[in-house]
Parts: structure tokens; C-alpha cells; sequence
């Protein structure tokens, strides 16, 4: 497969949230293991510190992470409240504060080969 735009990795965050620090850490970790494999990968880290803010992001809940302003979990994100909060992951059955490193790093590929 040819990889010839750039992957743009955003985390958008409410410093409130707890769990934003470590998926932050789990995306950088992400973003340099692609990069090492020759790939154009940009992390963005962005405070979202008003309700106005989280509207007009339409921002689920903290942490959410975007690839090229895709949602890694689209169906997730719908189900989450709009607003300053933290946002709940359900995968493979379970509630989480944030996505495990591997569906990350799996997401990533998947929304960047579109």
C-alpha cells in the first residue's frame, strides 16, 4: 500500500479528565513507530476549555483522538454527551477511559489509508 499524504493525529483533551495524559503518551508512541516505518505522521495536542469550545469541536469527551478528523471511534463518540467530560470507550465489551494502545495504533492505519 502507498503512503504518500500525511497522517494528522490530533488529541483533543479537557485538562480536568485524567485520562488524557496517558493516551497522549499511547499516540506519541503510535506516531513514532509509524514514523520509523518511513510514514509523514503529525501529533496535534488541543485544550478544550469551554463549553463553547466543546460544541463547536462537537467534542465527546476527553480524550478524543482524530486521524485526518476522522474519529478513531466513531459509534463511541455518538453514544458520549457533548461537553467538558471524560469520554468512555466501549470496546471488545468493555467501558475504558481511553483506548488501548493497540486499537490506537490499529485505528491509525485504518483512517489513514482513506
Amino acid at each position: 500500500m502507498s503512503w504518500k499524504k500525511k497522517i494528522v493525529i490530533e488529541v483533543l483533551y479537557w485538562k480536568e479528565c485524567p485520562s488524557w495524559e496517558l493516551a497522549l503518551e499511547r499516540v506519541n508512541k503510535a506516531a513514532e513507530e509509524l514514523k520509523k516505518e518511513g510514514k509523514d505522521v503529525e501529533v496535534v495536542l488541543e485544550e478544550i476549555k469551554t463549553d463553547e469550545e466543546a460544541s463547536a469541536k462537537k467534542f465527546p469527551g476527553s480524550p478524543t483522538i482524530l486521524v485526518n478528523g476522522k474519529d478513531i471511534d466513531e459509534e463511541g463518540a455518538k453514544q458520549n454527551p457533548v461537553g467538558l467530560t471524560c469520554r468512555v470507550y466501549y470496546i471488545n465489551g468493555k467501558y475504558l477511559p481511553l483506548p488501548p494502545y493497540e486499537f490506537i495504533r490499529e485505528r491509525i492505519l485504518l483512517l489513514a489509508s482513506h
